[in-house]
Order: C-alpha cells, then sequence, then structure tokens
C-alpha cells in the first residue's frame, strides 16, 4: 500500500518538531544550570526543566536555593514551580516581554549567631533577567509562604505569613502612562494568629534606585505569637494583646520619608526572665513600651521614618528592608512623637504619596522645558 505524500510530510514536520523541542530544551537547561551555578554565595538546585512551545514557556520545577557553607539546612528559597514564559497580554499592546510565576514557594529568612540568611550578597534581579530571554514585565507569587527564623530563640523561633500572593506589574513601563510612579505591586498574606497582610507599591522600575510609595496594613496581629521574642530579648511575656501596624513610606531621590504607626489594645504583659537572655536594646524598649501601655483599653503611637538610601548596587530593595526592619525596632529607644488620638490612625490621609507624585511631576516639566528650549535653539542656529 502506497503511503500518501501528505502522510510523509506531516511525519516529517513532527520529527523535525520533536528534534527542535529536544535541541531547545537542552539549550534551555544547560543556560540555567549556567546561570544558577554562577550565583556567587549560594548553591542553586534544579530538579527537573521543562518547556511548552504552545504558550512560550518553560518552566523550572523543584527549585532550591541555599546559602553556601551555612550551618542550617533550611534554604533561603524553595519554590515547586518557576514559570518563565511570555506574557501575552503585553503582546496584545505590541511588546515582547516575559512573565514569571512562582508557585509554592518559601522564603525563609534567619537570624542567628552564626547563620543570617536574608539573601544578600546576591544580585537577585540580575539573576532573574539571565534566566528570562525577554525583558521582564509581570512577576505573580501564587499560594506562597514567609518565614523568619530566629535561631537565637528556644521556645518558639519562629514567625510565619501564610497565604503569600502578589502581582508586579508594568516593569518595562510598556503601559502609556502619565503616572511619575508607573509600576505597581501588591502583595497579601495572612498570620498563624489571623492577622492580615496588605502591602501595596508604587514605584519608577527605571531608575537604579527606584523612586517609590508603598503602604503597609498589618491588623489584627496576636501579640502572643511573638512571646518567643519576647522572652529572649525584652524578659516579658505577652498575656493578651492585640496590634495593629500601618505605614506610609516614599523614597524619592534616595531620601526616606515615612512613619510607622501603631494601635494596640487589651493589653496584659507581666515578667518572664529567661535563662540566659539575649542582647537586643530594641526587642527590650518594646517590651517595656508595651508594659507602659498595658491595661488601657486602646492606645496608638507614631515613629518616623527618615534616612537616605545610598547604595543602588547590588540590592536595593534589601538595603531597603534593613532600614525598614531597623528602623521598626530602634525606633522605640529614641522619643516617639507621643501617643496620639486613635482616629488619626485611620484618618491620616496619604500626604506622602501626594508628595511624590507632586515632586516627580514638577521634575517631568522641568525636563519637558529643557527639551523644548534646546529644540528652540537648535532651529535658531540653523
Amino acid at each position: 500500500m502506497k503511503i500518501p505524500k501528505s502522510i510523509w510530510i506531516l511525519a516529517a514536520l513532527v520529527v523535525i518538531l520533536i528534534g527542535a523541542r529536544l535541541v531547545l530544551l537542552h539549550s534551555i537547561t544547560r543556560h540555567v544550570n549556567n546561570v544558577l551555578a554562577g550565583v556567587q554565595g549560594y548553591t542553586c538546585k534544579v530538579t527537573d526543566v521543562d518547556l511548552y512551545l504552545y504558550r512560550g514557556a518553560f518552566q523550572l520545577q523543584e527549585v532550591s536555593i541555599y546559602k553556601a557553607e551555612a550551618q542550617n539546612e533550611i534554604p533561603l528559597l524553595y519554590a515547586s514551580v518557576i514559570d518563565i514564559s511570555v506574557d501575552w497580554n503585553a503582546l496584545l499592546d505590541e511588546a515582547f516581554v516575559s512573565k514569571i510565576t512562582f508557585e509554592r514557594a518559601r522564603l525563609n529568612f534567619i537570624e542567628g549567631e552564626k547563620s543570617d540568611q536574608y539573601g544578600t550578597g546576591a544580585d537577585w534581579p540580575v539573576v532573574l533577567k539571565e534566566l528570562s530571554p525577554l525583558k521582564i514585565n509581570h512577576v505573580d507569587i501564587a499560594d506562597s509562604k514567609f518565614t523568619y527564623y530566629d535561631l537565637n530563640i528556644k521556645s518558639r523561633n519562629e514567625f510565619i505569613l501564610y497565604n503569600w500572593n502578589g502581582t508586579v506589574e508594568n516593569l518595562c513601563h510598556i503601559a502609556d502612562s502619565t503616572s511619575a510612579l508607573p509600576s505597581t505591586a501588591h502583595f497579601t498574606a495572612s498570620s498563624s494568629d489571623n492577622g492580615i497582610v496588605d502591602m501595596k507599591l508604587k514605584f519608577n522600575a527605571g531608575k537604579a534606585v527606584p523612586d517609590l510609595d508603598a503602604e503597609l496594613k498589618f491588623e489584627n496581629i496576636d501579640l502572643k505569637v511573638l512571646n518567643g521574642f519576647f522572652n529572649t530579648y525584652a524578659e516579658k511575656n505577652v498575656e493578651q494583646g492585640e496590634l495593629d501596624l500601618y505605614t506610609n513610606l516614599s523614597l524619592l531621590d534616595s531620601v526616606v520619608d515615612g512613619y510607622i504607626k501603631y494601635e494596640a489594645a487589651h493589653l496584659k504583659v507581666i515578667p518572664a526572665p529567661a535563662e540566659k537572655p539575649a542582647s537586643s536594646e530594641a526587642w527590650h524598649s518594646i517590651g517595656m513600651f508595651l508594659t507602659s501601655n498595658q491595661g488601657k483599653e486602646q492606645f496608638a503611637a507614631r515613629v518616623p521614618l527618615a534616612g537616605t538610601i545610598r547604595d543602588a548596587q547590588p540590592a536595593t530593595w534589601f538595603a531597603l528592608w534593613q532600614f525598614y526592619t531597623n528602623a521598626f525596632l530602634k525606633g522605640f529607644e529614641r522619643k516617639r512623637e507621643g501617643t496620639i488620638k486613635l482616629k488619626t490612625v485611620a484618618n491620616e490621609d496619604t500626604a506622602i504619596t501626594r508628595k511624590v507624585e507632586k515632586q516627580l511631576k514638577k521634575e517631568q516639566r522641568k525636563e519637558r522645558r529643557r527639551k523644548k528650549r534646546e529644540e528652540r535653539k537648535k532651529q535658531k542656529d540653523s
């Protein structure tokens, strides 16, 4: 029986596609291994790499990143899947860029006398850029978890945020926007004590040190879950108490401005001497602050944030994270602005947001005027 010519052509195309896929998959796998092997200070492992031609994507499966020579077996990052694909929504706007999705990721920060782990020492945005063949425009985080471990604490040594989901959009500035801060991010999570976390960011991804405005809301924190920290560092034990935390922070031309506000209720704190108290003036100050305000039905306080992020490389975001956490703890060591009315916590307007937008728009107007002057000068000279 003679096989039709069309069948031979179809079979040849299938063989070519399979061969092309195998070659491309081998090339991608080799590229991924080379990029991850070049991350200084960390050991990166990938169980498998898979390719999905029909949607222009490849996946890294079972990704683990460990701090090199660490004395613990907890990875900095574990992700069940890291999916890197063409951003089809952006393609409709004639922009050929990529989208990265982290599925069931586990991010672990560690504090310890001999083994700190905060992800510093490597430029992770550059690592992601090298992994993706296209410019990254969109990042999704789905069904993930963040854990903070303190190895100095024996009783309860971790603080966990569950159900971490988030989206970062417009990193390449592909969308037409008149906003001074065109890139956006929104993250939500929950803590084991039914606390709710909501963080919104607006920023300019085009700058080495991005201008940004950040709003963070962390509500319904049961202070008893932090007793490991209070017992170890402040020799206190919280028997009851709830805390709400609100932050508005701006970064404009590397200068930080903002505040942290606390709203607490129903505090009851008692002494809890530790066997070998660890040294931390910040946590001791927080413990004393809570003790001095216990018994009140409700109270609120405001801690200002101010400083400068000087070093844009290798990790501006880590520098900003460290600045914020240091300010959060050490804000209790200096004189606070005092107790404030509870209604001002909820009703204070977003003056920082307006300040950022106003100043950046002013800079944009100056730049437009400068270009017009140059154009008029060229026309006059010609």
